[in-house]
């Protein structure tokens, strides 16, 4: 392609653009049980093939992670607050801890 991939962010109002523009997903949610339903409106409208990146506030382990990718989320990412130093590198230990037992 020689243009990068779009994304278009918001809930299911935004369905038909993404559809109509044969964009991504990105969305917001704390889990993927929530995330899940408006995942399957968004590919009633625009299909299977759309892909989807999440934004995951909050703390995450790993039986998260695997839900996301059972329900075909393709991308995660991972809230990292801004914190002093040594609370950001716990939190880092604690997300590669995390994503070490999907290995």
């Amino acid at each position: 392609k020689p243009y990068p991939a779009l994304y278009i962010g918001g809930g299911p109002a935004s369905f038909q653009r993404i559809a109509a523009l044969n964009a991504g997903w990105i969305s917001m949610s704390p889990s993927a049980d929530a995330l899940s339903g408006q995942l399957e409106k968004l590919r009633d409208v625009a299909g299977h093939d759309v892909p989807v990146i999440n934004i995951h506030m909050g703390e995450l382990t790993s039986k998260d992670v695997e839900r996301y990718r059972e329900i075909g989320v393709e991308h995660l990412l991972v809230e990292l607050p801004t914190e002093p130093r040594d609370r950001t590198l716990r939190r880092l230990d604690e997300l590669h801890a995390q994503f070490a037992k999907l290995a």
